[in-house]
C-alpha cells in the first residue's frame, strides 16, 4: 500500500500552471496576429474601393464632350470617398487631354488618398 502512494500519476501543480501560461501566451499572440490581419484586409479593401471608384470616374470622364474639374462625393459601405479631378488639356488636336483623379478616403481616423491619372479622347 505504501507504494501505491508514492507512484507518480498525473501533473504537479507546477507543472499545470505553466502548462496554462503557455497556451495563455498562445493565445494572446495569436489573437493579436488576427486583429492585424483583420486591420490590414480592412485597410486594403478602403484602398480598393478608393482606386475603383478613380478609375470609374475616369471612364465617365473620358466619355463627356468636353469634362471640366470638379469635386464628388460616393458612399460605399457607409464610407465616404472624395474624388476631385482636374483636366489638362492638350495643345494640339491631335493629343490626348490626360486627367489627374484625386480619391480621399478615412481609415481609422487617418486621412489616406489615392490617385488615379488617364488620357482622354
Amino acid at each position: 500500500m505504501g507504494k501505491a502512494m508514492n507512484s507518480k500519476n498525473g501533473f504537479t501543480l507546477v507543472e499545470l500552471l505553466i502548462a496554462i501560461v503557455i497556451v495563455g501566451v498562445t493565445i494572446v499572440v495569436i489573437t493579436a496576429f488576427l486583429k492585424n490581419s483583420l486591420l490590414m484586409r480592412s485597410d486594403s479593401r478602403g484602398a480598393e474601393m478608393a482606386y475603383l471608384t478613380g478609375q470609374e470616374k475616369l471612364v465617365e470622364l473620358d466619355a463627356m464632350v468636353s469634362p471640366v474639374s470638379s469635386t464628388d462625393t460616393v458612399f460605399i459601405d457607409g464610407n465616404r470617398y472624395i474624388r476631385s479631378w482636374v483636366i489638362t488639356y492638350a495643345s494640339g488636336s491631335s493629343l490626348l487631354s490626360t486627367a489627374t483623379v484625386t480619391v480621399q478616403y478615412e481609415f481609422m481616423g487617418r486621412k489616406k488618398s489615392l490617385k488615379c491619372t488617364g488620357g482622354l479622347n
